[in-house]
């Protein structure tokens, strides 16, 4: 994660300066912007519908795909699930399950995406996850 890191999260929970805030949320969207004409609507569909609060309530490969289970009850997202295609787990340092998705950067890496998404826990760990795919499926509570 670049742009919002566990360390800036942790910093604004203090009371970082809203100017700092704004700063790195304006690097992020500067960076998003460059990239938007070459992401997936799958892709755009996932930042657009702001994941927030969705609690993960079940993870996991079948074969090369990664699958996250969400309970978007909490977010704005319809969102239920998003599968990621020939995956792999860069790192993850939280156990995901019941863990609530709090905020997401998106990367074009070697002609691969990348996505770093934020998480805290019910005991109030902050951890992160960093996944590389080729392509994400979103699954919405009416399909």
């Amino acid at each position: 994660m670049k742009y919002f890191t566990k360390q800036w999260y942790k910093s604004n929970q203090k009371g970082l300066k809203k100017q700092n805030k704004n700063n790195v949320l304006a690097d992020y969207n500067e960076h998003y912007k460059k990239i938007e004409p070459q992401l997936s609507n799958s892709i755009k569909d996932i930042n657009m519908n702001n994941m927030h609060d969705g609690e993960i309530v079940n993870s996991g490969f079948y074969g090369k795909d990664f699958h996250l289970d969400i309970n978007p009850i909490n977010c704005y997202s319809s969102i239920k699930k998003i599968i990621f295609v020939n995956a792999e787990i860069l790192n993850c340092d939280i156990d995901l399950k019941n863990a609530c998705w709090l905020y997401e950067e998106v990367y074009i890496q070697q002609g691969n995406y990348e996505m770093h998404i934020l998480f805290w826990s019910k005991n109030g760990k902050i951890g992160k996850m960093a996944i590389a795919f080729s392509e994400a499926i979103c699954i919405k509570q009416n399909d």
